[in-house]
């Protein structure tokens, strides 16, 4: 009799376990991580300085935005498309990247062929402590491979049913590797390039030739006609230095969401008018 027991008894045991496990979990698989909150696919280096990236984020609100980053080349404006969707969309590229065991992703082996001059795709996952990081200089499985395709399908599917943000608009360029902005010859300009998630940047195009230093603080007016509406200004004034080059770093102010319209950015005695919608 002994020998039939001492296996019930174990069988009894491994039962009781696993229905802890099903009660503390809510599944028969113990979740290796905090949840998702961020994910990004990132694609650039490639001669021409482009970018293409797509960037997942959960929101303090609890909805999740959804931006799109493309630019063709690096002295280009870049385009961005903003959504704005529920947050169970983390959930479904959670299931994938659980599916497919990227969680484990962080070591994978280095790709041997490597090109030079060459864009390359880079892949991040934030869940809380974890952060998961690979790209296609690793030798990424034909699992991962998929997954990857599949989560990006689930996001663009999300971002069509979503609520599209209004965007900066930019002056459309008539050829291919043209700027779309440059100050005038003998003088010193300032320009809007990208605004998302609700912080705008701004830069100092310089063709005078000499290095100067503005003080002043940024401002920005809802245009009306004749009427100018400030709808934000920084809280103290601070200097630029804007150095003699054509194209100078970006600086960017936290100025909320703006409604579609016509507004002017200015600093000091610099302005430029720029188109939300």
């Amino acid at each position: 009799m002994k020998k039939i027991l001492i296996p019930v008894v174990i069988v009894v045991a491994v039962a009781a376990l696993v229905a802890a496990v099903v009660i503390v979990t809510g599944n028969m698989k113990a979740r290796k991580h905090d949840p998702l909150t961020a994910y990004s696919d990132t694609y650039g280096g490639d001669m021409n300085g482009c970018s293409h990236d797509v960037y997942v984020k959960l929101q303090d609100d609890g909805m999740v935005s959804v931006l799109y980053y493309d630019k063709d080349w690096y002295g280009q404006d870049p385009e961005i498309s903003e959504y704005i969707v529920p947050a169970s969309l983390l959930a479904e590229i959670e299931e994938v990247f659980d599916r497919c065991g990227m969680y484990a992703y962080n070591n994978l082996p280095d790709n041997p062929v490597q090109i030079l001059d060459g864009g390359t795709s880079s892949y991040r996952f934030s869940c809380g402590d974890l952060q998961v990081y690979f790209g296609d200089r690793n030798i990424i499985p034909t699992k991962g491979g998929e997954g990857i395709r599949e989560i990006n399908g689930i996001i663009r599917q999300a971002a069509e049913a979503g609520e599209k943000l209004p965007g900066l608009v930019h002056p459309e360029s008539s050829e291919d590797y043209e700027y779309g902005w440059t100050p005038e010859e003998g003088t010193v300009d300032i320009h809007v390039n990208e605004y998302s998630r609700g912080n705008l940047y701004f830069s100092f195009g310089n063709a005078s030739g000499n290095e100067l230093t503005v003080g002043s603080r940024a401002r920005v007016f809802l245009l009306d006609g004749d009427v100018r509406q400030e709808v934000f200004a920084e809280d103290e004034d601070h200097e630029i230095t804007v150095y003699s080059e054509y194209f100078n770093e970006s600086n960017t102010i936290e100025v909320g969401r703006l409604q579609p319209g016509m507004y002017v950015i200015t600093f000091g005695d610099y302005e430029d008018e720029f188109e939300i919608h």
